[in-house]
This record gives C-alpha cells, structure tokens and sequence, in this order.
C-alpha cells in the first residue's frame, strides 16, 4: 500500500510539472502553432528561475484523514534558449514520512512549436503517452499574489482522464496561467476521485527573471 500511494502521488506530480518532461513532435497530420510554454520562458535569458512548491494528500474516501502527505519544493531554471526549443534544468526536492530526499536534477526542451490541440494546455500536459484527457474545460480570469506582487491570470477548470498502469486517474483541475512568469504556470490544483481521493495543489512562491 505504501508503494501505491507513492505511485499515485507521483503521478499527480507528473500530471502538471510539465517542464519536467519532454512535449514530443506532433503527429505529421496534426497542425503546429507556437507554444505558450516556450514563448513564457524564451523571453528570458538564460538564469531566469521559476520556484514552486506543492502539497499532495491521499485518502481513502472524501472527508476522511490523510492516508498519506507528500509536499515538493521545484526549482526550474532557464539554461538556453534558441528558436526552436528552450532547455529548462528542473531540480526537486520530495518531502514525504518526515523525510526530505533531494531528486536528480535534469533538463528538459521545450519546443517552439506544439500541436494545436494541446497549445491551451501546454503548462499542463506532459509526454504524449501520459497526456490526461481533458473535456468540460471553462475559462476565466482571477488575480493570484505572488512575492508581493498581484498577477491577473487566466484560468482553465476541466475533467481530467489518464491512465496509469491498470488505474485510470479520474479528477478535476484548474490551473493559473500568466505570460508573465516563466513557463507560464502559476498556480494548479487538482482532484482525483479515482482510485483514490487526492488533492494536490501547486503554486509558485517565487520568480526572478533575466533580461
């Protein structure tokens, strides 16, 4: 049980840290446009850094405790940026059981160009293979503070589906986008309700950008 929970944890992590994976080329038959997650970051130079910070809790049904609590700490750091793909290092920090367990840090492109069907939701889809599902998707706008500073924000709220292993992950999420922060991605929460209940919030703390 243990492994499981840290599994479906993982996965909500997966769901939304999209610059800590690689967003592949497009389907020869899907049209390309420019993608909002590059252009969040490649306005920048290389330094400029993004920290984000998330909470995930598990139960076991709606209202009961907390089977299991894993928090993260996220640095993503601009290191190039060409006209193709911006490369983004991605450091994490995992606190889980009372224990902190520093994760290898990595890099990450991120390319210019995205499919079209995926460009509204480029801050939150990931690979092609683990991409969830998205129907039912609302837009509006809210304000968020960030270090002091208030943000306007475009939001998106959704149904999300996506497989993982034998468990299909069934749930709903909202994300906080500005151009203005790097990557775009400001702030995201999201519900699972299968197989299991979790809520998972994520929202940067800070950013500093180089011109």
């Amino acid at each position: 049980m243990k492994f499981r929970l840290l599994g479906l944890l993982l996965v909500n992590m997966a769901a939304v840290v999209a610059v800590a994976q690689t967003q592949p080329a497009s389907a020869p038959a899907e049209e390309m446009v420019d993608n909002p997650t590059y252009q969040a970051w490649a306005q920048y130079k290389a330094g400029t850094t993004v920290t984000l910070d998330s909470k995930t809790e598990v139960v076991a049904e709606a209202d009961a405790p907390p089977m299991a609590l894993m928090s993260m700490n996220i640095t993503n750091t601009l290191k190039d940026v060409t006209p193709d793909h911006v490369v983004v290092e991605v450091k994490m920090t995992m606190s889980m059981m009372g224990q902190n367990r520093p994760m290898p840090a990595r890099e990450t492109k991120i390319p210019a160009k995205i499919e079209k069907s995926k460009a509204d939701f480029s801050a939150f889809t990931g690979s092609k293979k683990d991409d969830p599902k998205v129907s039912d998707v609302k837009d509006g706008t809210d304000t968020i503070e960030v270090s002091g500073k208030k943000l306007e924000c475009k939001t998106k709220e959704m149904n999300i589906e996506m497989k993982q292993g034998a468990d299909t992950m069934k749930g709903t999420a909202k994300i906080w986008s500005n151009a203005e922060v790097p990557g775009g991605l400001v702030k995201n929460v999201m519900t699972t309700k299968e197989p299991m209940v979790s809520t998972m919030t994520m929202n940067v703390t800070s950013y500093e950008v180089k011109k």
